[in-house]
């Protein structure tokens, strides 16, 4: 038998028709981010909604049912948000009979505190709103209490943490929570997997057992988490080092070794909102892209009894890609072209300043950082 299964990550989810608790989410009305806020970040705000809903429309079409939603689901973790995802996914699984499960990434609690999270925000029009009563990250056990019905609520009772397994008939899924908290509640998150290593070493134990329990039985399994395992090759990186941004959230050599010790051999991950695959030591990580980041869309796993296969699935028609046109000051003809412009501005302004300060963006250099984020097209497994 060979089962599919969909995962989005980092999709990023706002507040769009609910601006955060400043009018009713059926009025009509919109709250958009800035075009400065939205260029200068690594995901584009605005287009979150109609992302994830075309992300939604292209899987039902597929007839996929099993969805692995990775972390970083919503914008920030504030309760509109997450009513907005979940109304979303409670509508696919009603429809559709989907099945969400979902991975608790760094945007999405603040720990054992709510923590503000104020952003400034404007209507279509780019007319200033005013401060929103809600812009707030919700506490882990708030949130993870929202999507309990997703997946979050399949953690063991008492367990150290949120991982959890769903053994399938043909495929096990160990979803794994690689946040890492401070002593004061700060999460530890660059890079994830070295702090995971380094404070709770026993989710080793946890990965190891569980990749012998389901080879036992000769079921495939895929393990994911929010943080990517192993570093991007060399190759990827045409001979350099990765750009910092995206290096400094990689883990240790060391890292990906002793994961790779637990057998585990196929790890799916998110954060870095790129699309690339990487391997060591028979461990391969396969880095799924962000909806609303360049090259954008979702990923498709094609698991059988003795294959497994990757792909991404590139978002082209995404209706209400255009609600925040007017603040960029140029139209995109559509969502990838709209993508493609975030893109490189963000290397432009935000990336190479940091990575090589002084130096001007070139064709070459633009390249570059496109062959690292679009660097998963398909995979199969050797």
């Amino acid at each position: 038998m060979t089962r599919q299964i969909a995962v989005i990550a980092d999709a990023h989810l706002t507040d769009l028709h609910g601006g955060y608790g400043l009018f009713d989410p059926s009025a009509g009305r919109v709250a958009l981010r800035s075009a400065r806020d939205s260029f200068g970040s690594t995901r584009l705000f605005n287009e979150s909604r109609a992302a994830l809903r075309a992300c939604l429309r292209d899987i039902a079409a597929r007839g996929i049912r099993t969805v692995v939603l990775l972390g970083d689901m919503t914008d920030d973790g504030q309760p509109g948000a997450m009513a907005a995802l979940r109304a979303l996914l409670d509508a696919a699984g009603r429809d559709h009979g989907m099945q969400f499960l979902c991975l608790m990434g760094n945007h999405d609690a603040a720990g054992p505190r709510e923590q503000p999270v104020p952003a400034p925000l404007c209507d279509g029009s780019g007319q200033p709103l005013p401060p929103a009563p809600a812009q707030y990250r919700m506490g882990d056990a708030q949130a993870c209490a929202a999507l309990a019905r997703h997946g979050l609520g399949l953690a063991p009772p008492g367990a150290p943490d949120r991982s959890y397994l769903v053994a399938l008939p043909d495929v096990w899924l160990l979803m794994l929570d690689a946040n890492v908290r401070a002593p004061g509640g700060e999460l530890v998150d660059a890079p994830a997997w070295d702090a995971v290593l380094a404070h709770r070493p026993g989710l080793l134990a946890r990965i190891r057992d569980s990749v012998r329990a389901a080879a036992s039985r000769g079921v495939p399994l895929v393990a994911f988490s929010h943080y990517p395992m192993v570093a991007f090759p060399q190759d990827a990186t045409q001979g350099l080092p990765p750009p910092g941004y995206w290096g400094a959230r990689m883990p240790s050599a060391e890292t990906s070794r002793r994961l790779a010790a637990t057998g585990l051999r196929t790890h799916v991950g998110g954060h870095l909102h790129l699309a690339n695959v990487s391997q060591a030591d028979g461990l391969t990580n396969l880095a799924m892209p962000s909806p609303v980041s360049y090259p954008g869309g979702y990923g498709i796993l094609t698991v059988g009894p003795d294959a497994l296969r990757a792909k991404r699935v590139p978002l082209t028609d995404v209706p209400g890609f255009d609600v925040a046109q007017s603040l960029y000051g140029a139209d995109a003809r559509d969502f990838p072209d709209l993508l493609d412009r975030h893109f490189q501005t963000l290397v432009r302004d935000v990336l190479l300043p940091r990575d090589a300060p002084g130096t001007r963006l070139t064709a070459e250099i633009l390249a570059r950082y496109r062959g690292i984020a679009n660097g998963l097209t398909r995979w199969n497994a050797p």
